[in-house]
């Protein structure tokens, strides 16, 4: 592999696409898993209110106890005016893949990702796929202990997007660069 510096600059220009537009890609990734993420609560909440008496007993206690937990909260803090829209629309913020408890779950998460982007491009356009193995390995094993629910389910959705963007921007690296 020849460093001229036209290759050099192709390198510079895909490893600062990969960290930069995959922070996007990544992150309109988690967006649409949301919005599924969502969808499926809010149909699942539609079956409980037509699944007979037994659910809705079982909706109605769900539903005080929510309630009881908002008026818990505002007696807590009168100075907020404002109130939540619903109890179901503050749930599907809290929950999913991009939700509350998920990146609170896994901070640093944009510069983990960010390194792992450049690092995979890197280790990609250079043939070192052991590096690829090492860095997804450390990272997984980093994590773990942080892992459950919602933000497993966002580390791998994350993850596998990351993956695939770095792969995207090797491969275009190494096409650009061949073509010289």
């Amino acid at each position: 592999m020849a460093f001229d510096p036209m290759s050099i600059t192709i390198w510079i220009v895909i490893l600062v696409l990969s960290a930069v537009g995959g922070y996007y890609v990544t992150r309109g990734v988690l967006s649409l898993a949301q919005r599924r993420a969502s969808k499926e609560e809010t149909d699942r909440a539609q079956q409980i209110g037509d699944g007979g008496p037994a659910l809705a007993a079982e909706n109605a206690v769900a539903e005080d106890a929510e309630s009881a937990a908002e008026s818990a909260a505002e007696s807590a803090s009168p100075e907020s005016t404002t109130s939540a829209a619903s109890p179901t629309a503050s749930a599907e913020a809290q929950e999913g893949p991009d939700g509350v408890q998920a990146k609170a779950g896994l901070r640093g998460g944009m510069w983990i990702g960010i390194l792992e982007r450049v690092l995979i491009t890197a280790f990609f356009m250079t043939g070192f796929t052991t590096g690829i193995a090492v860095v997804v390995a450390v990272k997984g094993l980093g994590r773990y202990p942080e892992l459950n629910g919602a933000t497993s389910e966002r580390f791998i959705i994350g993850t596998l997007a990351s993956l695939l963007w770095a792969f995207a921007c090797g491969s275009l690296g190494l096409w650009l660069i061949h073509s010289l």
